[in-house]
C-alpha cells in the first residue's frame, strides 16, 4: 500500500495515499469561535469550506524548549494535507514537512504498542514501521478525523 510520509516535531508519520486528496502550501486560515482545541479554523479550497486541524495537537505532540515548556508553533512554512473521509467530507491537516510517497508492504507493519507513545489515543494508530534507525507511525484516518467531522 502507498503512504504519504510527513513529519511533526521530528517524528515521522504516514497516511494512506488513497485518502489524500492534495497537499497545499500553508494557506490563510479563518478562525471560528468556540472551536475544539485542535481545530485551527477553515480554509477556502476552490470554493469549498474545509476545516483545518493542527495534527500535532490532535496527536498530543508539542514542541518544547530546553526547559520543557512550550507549545506547537504554527508557521507559514508548514503544509496542509487535505484528507477525504469516506463520506466525501474533507479536512486539512497541518504538518511540518511532507516527505515522500512510499510503498509499505503489509508484512512490514507492526501493531502499535500498548503504551509508551506520545500519541495518547491508540485507536488513531494503524501500525508502526521500522526503517533504519527510526520509526514511521501509520495513522488511521477515520478515527483521526472523527472530531473534525462532527
Amino acid at each position: 500500500m502507498d503512504y504519504v510520509t510527513f513529519t511533526i516535531d521530528n517524528d515521522q508519520f504516514a497516511l494512506p495515499v488513497s485518502q489524500v486528496r492534495e497537499i497545499l502550501q500553508r494557506d490563510t486560515i479563518t478562525h471560528l469561535p468556540d472551536m475544539d482545541d485542535c481545530m485551527l479554523g477553515i480554509i477556502n479550497l476552490r470554493g469549498s469550506v474545509v476545516p483545518v486541524m493542527d495534527l500535532g495537537k490532535r496527536l498530543g505532540l508539542t514542541t518544547r524548549d530546553q526547559t520543557g515548556h512550550g507549545d506547537r508553533n504554527i508557521t507559514q512554512e508548514q503544509t496542509i494535507i487535505i484528507l477525504e473521509a469516506s463520506e466525501g467530507a474533507m479536512v486539512g491537516l497541518i504538518t511540518d514537512v511532507v516527505r515522500e510517497v512510499v510503498q509499505i508492504p503489509q508484512e512490514d507493519i507492526q501493531p502499535p504498542p500498548k503504551t509508551g507513545l506520545a500519541v495518547r489515543e491508540s485507536e488513531l494508530l494503524r501500525g508502526i514501521v521500522s526503517t533504519n534507525d527510526s520509526f514511521t507511525i501509520l495513522l488511521a484516518p477515520e478515527p483521526l478525523l472523527g472530531g473534525a467531522l462532527v
